[in-house]
């Protein structure tokens, strides 16, 4: 049988059968031919996503619709899986990256050799869309060779090229009477494989999230529910979702936004001047904190007797490095170009380890208690201006790194030092009397301007902030 007379029957025999029938039926007819996609342009229709076959290896070209996980008209959430694609290496779970209803399965499970960019469902935005879609006529797209064909032209009297009719829309609302084509009406233009990853795409454009024909906010039934259980006025939020529409994700991210104010950064240029002007190098010490914790837990009945906070690990570690710096003022200080500045007072720069937390300074560090430290550090008391104090950036750098051992950190301008506690850890270690206990350690690690501290100078600091922690009582001295 030609190919011609095989796409006349096949043309035949979609307007007599159901598509899923129709689909059958071709295999039977035509085992050899590559499968047939479906255009959908959405021409008078419903907003709708495009759900087509996914490239999920670098080599695939086609493969096979094992199972579909959703069912048609079963609601579609962002990560669900849609279905079971085996490709030439494994069988890969397909997920989805929009929400809505799958309104229709274009190519029913166990398709074999299903090419890559091939369309295999629609997805509704809203499900009183569903019946449309379902009703709407599709016409099949020849993917076999997977290159484009060129549309056919015809040259004029006057030996100009003429321009080809335009074609008619490939989806269009069913009606009772359908018109008559030649066999020539399947070769229509192939569309080249498009490269699709792990997570269906939307083959809609975003727009704004505004429907202009209606006049109203274009968002997922999801994301109306979470508005109007949260009280979320969508007109400022920006949409995502296919056309702009505003999906659960979008709303989420706008709360997550309101919930933490801009947190006020130290600037990236701050950081990649030093790394190139300030020559730096590293001194690293071991700090035992066992004497801190049993003077931390003699301290904790104390404050839950008067319902205040309690003095945490991290206020006596800025209150040893202000005592030390102290008793080393050659540390707390700043290159000026031609002279070297030593500060009076102790104003410790405080980095969170979590981004989400600002920077503070405290000032005078050296010569207030733990809990003035503490009300600082968390933000209960404003640190207030210190005369000392660089543009706000104290004169010295401390950090307490909780989720690596050691780091070692940059300095910040005009600071000479930068002091990073690690992570502390617990070990066995051998007693006086030959017994073995448990100890908690942890690496402090100093960045110095070599400009200003020099290593003698700099491994006497880290011998007095390591003094000052090991015997907690020496910082009353």
């Amino acid at each position: 049988m030609s190919a011609g007379v095989a796409a006349r029957v096949a043309r035949s025999a979609s307007r007599l059968a159901p598509p899923s029938r129709w689909l059958c039926f071709a295999g039977h007819l035509r085992p050899w031919m590559h499968w047939r996609s479906f255009a959908a342009s959405g021409v008078d229709l419903p907003p709708h996503v495009k759900i087509r076959m996914p490239a999920l290896s670098p080599t695939m070209k086609q493969g096979n619709l094992v199972n579909w996980v959703k069912k048609e008209g079963e609601t579609v959430s962002p990560g669900d899986v849609l279905a079971e694609i085996e490709t030439d290496k494994a069988t890969v779970e397909f997920e989805s990256q929009d929400d809505g209803v799958l309104a229709r399965i274009l190519v029913p499970a166990g398709a074999q050799d299903v090419p890559v960019g091939a369309l295999i469902a629609l997805l509704a935005e809203e499900e009183s869309d569903v019946p449309k879609l379902r009703e709407a006529r599709i016409e099949p797209e020849d993917w076999e060779g997977g290159a484009t064909a060129e549309k056919p032209t015809t040259m004029t009297s006057t030996g100009h090229r003429a321009e080809p009719p335009p074609q008619p829309s490939s989806i269009t609302p069913s009606s009772p009477a359908s018109s008559a084509g030649s066999a020539s009406g399947l070769e229509a233009q192939r569309p080249a494989p498009v490269a699709a990853t792990a997570r269906a795409t939307p083959d809609v454009a975003r727009a704004s999230a505004m429907d202009p024909r209606t006049n109203r906010m274009l968002a997922s039934p999801y994301a109306r529910k979470i508005a109007t259980e949260r009280g979320i006025d969508m007109t400022g939020v920006q949409g995502t979702g296919p056309h702009g529409r505003i999906v659960a994700a979008d709303l989420e991210a706008a709360l997550e936004l309101a919930s933490h104010p801009a947190i006020q950064q130290l600037p990236l240029e701050l950081f990649i001047q030093s790394k190139r002007s300030i020559p730096h190098y590293q001194l690293v010490t071991e700090i035992q904190l066992d004497k801190v914790h049993v003077w931390l837990s003699s301290l904790e009945g104390r404050h839950e007797r008067s319902k205040e906070e309690p003095i945490e690990l991290e206020d006596v570690l800025i209150k040893a490095l202000a005592v030390a710096a102290r008793q080393v003022p050659q540390v707390n200080a700043s290159f000026l170009g031609t002279s070297i500045r030593e500060y009076a007072d102790v104003d410790v720069l405080v980095l969170p380890s979590d981004p989400r937390t600002p920077h503070c300074v405290v000032p005078g560090a050296h010569a207030i208690g733990l809990r003035q430290i503490h009300h600082v550090r968390t933000g209960q008391q404003e640190s207030g201006d210190s005369k000392n104090a660089s543009d706000s950036l104290g004169t010295i750098g401390f950090a307490w790194n909780q989720h690596v051992l050691q780091e070692m950190a940059i300095i910040v301008p005009p600071h000479a030092a930068m002091i990073v506690v690690g992570k502390p850890e617990q070990r066995i270690i051998p007693r006086s009397d030959g017994a073995f206990q448990l100890g908690t350690f942890a690496l402090a690690t100093a960045s110095f301007d070599h400009r200003v501290v020099d290593g003698a100078v700099g491994a006497q600091f880290m011998a007095r902030f390591q003094q000052c922690l090991q015997e907690p009582l020496s910082m009353l001295e």
